[in-house]
Order: structure tokens, then sequence, then C-alpha cells
């Protein structure tokens, strides 16, 4: 398959088990099959995988007029990204692939919101900080303790009082 962007050849790459297209060495666009961009997200987000590096040529020569899908040749469409505030992205109406220029994954991502699994990871670490805080101040007024019935003692001893 050719670049839409720059006609470089694309190169297959696997990430968390989906296979997408990037652009390397030429424009650093990608190529998401129907649905691999949402399946590749959640990858990510759900389950650690790397977000894909792809190299960009110096200066490729981009075609910033209407773009070819790289599948089926059909003129694709330009419409703004849900999670991406500032990213148009071109999508193909027949096979619907979606491709994103360089550093659009990278915009998307970073205003994804949080994922279920984040959330949940977050909840967890949030629920035994506070375990572990409990803890810790169930400790100190132990400790308190003992030292208010040293005091005392020590106290009571010096005032004669018996059994001290």
């Amino acid at each position: 398959m050719r670049c839409p962007a720059c006609s470089n050849v694309l190169t297959p790459e696997s990430i968390g088990g989906i296979e997408i297209d990037v652009c390397d060495d030429g424009c650093a666009g990608i190529w998401f099959d129907n649905h691999e961009l949402e399946k590749l997200r959640k990858a990510i987000l759900d389950d650690g995988a790397a977000s894909p590096g792809v190299t960009p040529a110096p200066n490729p020569a981009v075609n910033e007029g209407r773009r070819r899908c790289p599948r089926c040749d059909v003129v694709m469409m330009r419409h703004r990204h849900p999670d991406g505030r500032d990213v148009v992205i071109d999508r193909c109406p027949r096979c619907n692939g979606t491709w994103l220029d360089e550093g659009e994954f990278q915009i998307i991502e970073r205003d994804a919101p949080e994922s279920q699994k984040q959330r949940a990871n977050r909840e967890e670490r949030r629920k035994k900080d506070h375990k572990v805080s409990q803890a810790r101040l169930q400790r100190e007024l132990e400790e308190q303790r003992r030292a208010q019935r040293r005091s005392l003692s020590f106290v009571l001893f010096n005032c004669g009082v018996p059994g001290f």
C-alpha cells in the first residue's frame, strides 16, 4: 500500500496484536484499517501496549489536498476526531479506514478520556494508600498511648503512690 500523504510505501507494524501500516522514513503518518484505531487505543490504555513509533523523513513532500484511501483508492473524507480537539483525520467512506498524519495519534491519546482500567487502578492505589496511612496513624497513636502510660507511671512513682 502507498501512503495517501506522500506516496511512500507503508510498512506493516504489529502493536499489541494489532497490525497497522506506518509511513516510516516518509511523512510518519499511520493507516488504520476499520476499527484498528479503537483497538489499538484500547490495547494501549487497558493493556499497556506501546504507542506506534514512526520515524519521519527530513522533509517529505506531503499532499495537503484530497487524499485517496490506500486500501480502496476512494477519496477520503476529513473530519475532526472526537477525542482530539485539534486533530482532523482522513476517513475512507467505503472501507472505514483512518489516516492520521504525523503526531495526530499522540494528540488523540493525550486528549483521550481515562479508561476504566486506569480508573480502577487509580482507585485501587488510593485505597492501598489509605490503608497504609491508617496503619501508620494507628502505630503513632499506639506509641503515644505507651508514652503517656510511661509518663503517668513516672509521675505516680515520684509522688509516692503505692504500687508504683
